[in-house]
């Protein structure tokens, strides 16, 4: 895959980016992370109300000696992989965190699976998080390991 690197537009700024075929434009963000914004089709994910597609992909790893094309690379073949996998993604977490809801004492959606809004994704050295919005003003993450088996649901205020 062809990257081009991006020179900062103002030059009082340190901050340069890269271009990756499928992610777009990544920037640095924070220490150790990288940060793109992905369009999600609306077969896969109806826009906002506001008529945003965008999700986030946030890749930790990014060291100062972290080969950051391998790094996004990695990123986009596991954000594809879940996107092809949403349907069952979803099921999982309607399946486990109807208790954790109810533990929090937050109201369970009559279909939480379609009450599921996909958020972002969080890209780490042992896995992908993908993170949904159900309405709550809480989010509900799904972890899954580097191959794409969810394991655990959590709940993010």
């Amino acid at each position: 895959m062809a990257f081009r690197e991006r020179q900062p537009s103002n030059p009082g700024r340190t901050e340069a980016g890269i271009e990756h075929p499928w992610l777009g434009t990544i920037r640095r963000h924070g220490d150790g992370q990288l940060i793109a914004s992905i369009s999600i089709p609306p077969a896969i994910r109806p826009a906002r109300a506001s008529g945003d597609a965008s999700a986030e992909v946030l890749i930790e790893g990014a060291s100062a000696t972290a080969d950051l094309p391998a790094l996004a690379d990695e990123a986009a073949s596991r954000v594809q992989a879940a996107l092809a996998a949403l349907d069952e993604i979803k099921d999982y977490a309607a399946e486990h965190a109807p208790g954790l809801l109810a533990d929090n004492r937050l109201p369970v959606p009559a279909s939480l699976r379609d009450a599921l809004f996909l958020e972002g994704f969080t890209i780490t050295g042992n896995g992908t998080e993908i993170a949904f919005d159900y309405g709550a003003l809480d989010m509900i993450v799904v972890q899954a390991d580097p191959g794409g088996q969810c394991y655990s649901v959590t709940l993010c205020p």
